[in-house]
């Protein structure tokens, strides 16, 4: 079923893209509480701007930061508070990056945006052609057993990864007045960039399916980095 969510939220960003390409090419130099307050009020325009500056935005900093700290604290251990610790660095270290200047936070955005590109990718690689191909029989066993019995009572959760994951088309609305031929640009861009976004992760999910089985992936905290360990030994969780 992790795929069914990918799909399904790769499906719902595109429906909120095309909707904020066309509000975003309406109304050009407006933003995202300009759009709620000439459909909703001011009101809820207001609330929302205060959500999105003490819950939203941060809330999703401070996510990906505890996972960036799992994943750091298989490479570097930390003690007791490791995941803690390094997602305090990382939110330190990127916005003293940001504070210094826009130039500055672009050319870090795109540097980390090509090693997560190609992580992925090599995911892929490893998990379709380089692992050891994992028993059918225990697949469908797992996957017959507890993960079909529970899958939809982690299906709130998921989705909320999925979609965090997908995040960040909504901010194509801030650049929307810089645009060059937005009436077809926007759109453009958002459909091919989410669609692109979605198959790459769908193939992710696959290769974390064939390389570790449906048990393997359920019992892990780490699953990228136990793929490529399973191929390059424990060297490749660094």
């Amino acid at each position: 079923m992790t795929i069914v969510w990918w799909i399904v939220g790769g499906a719902l960003s595109i429906i909120g893209a095309m909707c904020y390409a066309e509000l975003a090419t309406a109304f050009p130099r407006r933003r995202r509480i300009s759009f709620l307050g000439r459909a909703f009020g001011r009101y809820t325009a207001f609330l929302y701007g205060w959500a999105r500056l003490t819950v939203i935005v941060a809330g999703s900093i401070a996510v990906f930061a505890y996972l960036f700290g799992d994943y750091m604290s298989r490479v570097i251990h930390l003690g007791p508070q490791s995941s803690a610790i390094w997602a305090a660095l990382v939110v330190a270290i990127l916005t003293a990056v940001n504070y210094v200047g826009i130039r500055e936070g672009k050319l870090t955005q795109n540097f980390f945006t090509f090693l997560e590109c190609g992580g992925l990718v090599l995911i892929v690689i490893a998990g379709f052609f380089l692992a050891p191909q994992v028993p059918v029989v225990a697949a469908a066993q797992s996957a017959g057993g507890e993960t079909a019995k529970s899958w939809y009572e982690g299906a709130g959760l998921a989705m909320i990864f999925v979609l965090f994951t997908y995040g960040g088309w909504n901010d194509a609305a801030y650049i929307s007045a810089e645009v060059r031929d937005r009436e077809r640009n926007m759109a453009r861009s958002l459909f091919l960039s989410i669609g692109l976004v979605t198959l790459l992760y769908v193939l992710v999910n696959l290769a974390y399916l064939k390389g570790l089985g449906f048990a393997g992936v359920a019992k892990s905290d780490a699953v990228a980095a136990d793929l490529l360990a399973k191929v390059w030994g424990t060297a490749a969780r660094s």
